[in-house]
């Protein structure tokens, strides 16, 4: 044989053998990556980044694994290792737009409102009916106290799926800021009737029925979050004690205040002392203003 064809024939046997060892490699790192992924929808988050990190020893540029491995450290709230992997991954591939909603909602979980913004910009320029970083997008919008921006961002959210309860949910919290209190209302009521285990709902209600000045109203639903939840009862108790006061009940305002302190409330601990103990008027003091919490997706 001459020896041109024989260095050809053996080039060619080397790029089998190099192309047979690369698949080989991706096969192993798509077993692992698919492993991790059923740790993930699982919930077992540490076994996920086990295997992700398996995958991404074998095949570095494992775009998946890269993703989902910041997905299942953002569940673990290691934010800024999560937002390391989807720095990495988005030098892979810049076009998926599940990598920016994901990367949005650590931004946002970190309080960058204005970054994560510009994520879910990203998202929305590559699927603009994705309906998840519509909502994302309103929750940035509501921190930044741009409530009519979150409100239209909430609404296309509902557009795209009226199933997300937490649309309705935080769209209501918005309107009741905005003054549209009764639509507010029904908006967090119809969220309530999609989702019976809404953390906060019925409170939110007594928040906007206080903000709207509807005293006794925001007292009875109080009375009936703070019987049968235990969450948020701090706020309950410092909202019951301001609907009180408004009503110039001051020993039922005295008692509540208390109750909030004692779970922790700094200011109605400095309200009691202050309105309680010492006596100062109503005149003379000063309410600070309180915002909810938003809830992200990813």
């Amino acid at each position: 044989m001459h020896w041109y064809c024989r260095f050809h024939q053996i080039v060619f046997v080397g790029t089998l053998l190099l192309c047979s060892a690369m698949a080989q490699a991706q096969s192993t790192a798509d077993e692992w990556y698919q492993l991790g992924e059923q740790h993930y929808q699982q919930g077992f988050h540490k076994k996920a980044i086990d295997a992700f990190n398996k995958a991404l020893k074998v095949n570095g540029q494992h775009f998946d694994a890269l993703k989902r491995r910041g997905d299942a450290r953002q569940r673990q709230q290691r934010l800024a290792e999560a937002i390391k992997d989807y720095n990495r991954a988005e030098r892979i591939n810049s076009q998926y737009d599940s990598l920016y909603l994901s990367r949005g909602a650590a931004w946002l979980s970190l309080g960058q409102a204005k970054t994560a913004l510009d994520d879910f910009d990203r998202c929305l320029a590559l699927n603009p009916r994705n309906a998840t970083a519509h909502y994302n997008r309103g929750c940035a919008n509501y921190l930044l106290l741009r409530f009519n921006a979150a409100i239209n961002d909430y609404n296309r959210a509902i557009r795209y799926d009226n199933t997300i309860a937490e649309a309705y949910y935080f769209r209501g919290i918005a309107k009741g800021e905005e003054g549209l209190h009764q639509e507010g209302i029904e908006d967090i009521e119809h969220a309530m009737g999609m989702d019976t285990t809404l953390a906060g709902a019925l409170f939110s209600i007594a928040v906007i029925q206080f903000n709207s000045h509807q005293y006794p109203k925001a007292i009875a639903t109080l009375d009936e979050y703070i019987g049968a939840s235990d969450v948020l009862l701090a706020d309950a108790y410092y909202y019951r004690a301001e609907s009180k006061y408004s009503l110039r009940n001051t020993e039922g305002a005295c008692s509540d205040w208390w109750e909030a302190g004692q779970l922790g409330d700094e200011e109605s601990l400095a309200y009691h002392r202050d309105f309680c103990k010492k006596g100062l008027s109503h005149a003379e003091r000063v309410r600070k203003k309180r915002s909810h919490k938003t809830a992200v997706s990813f």
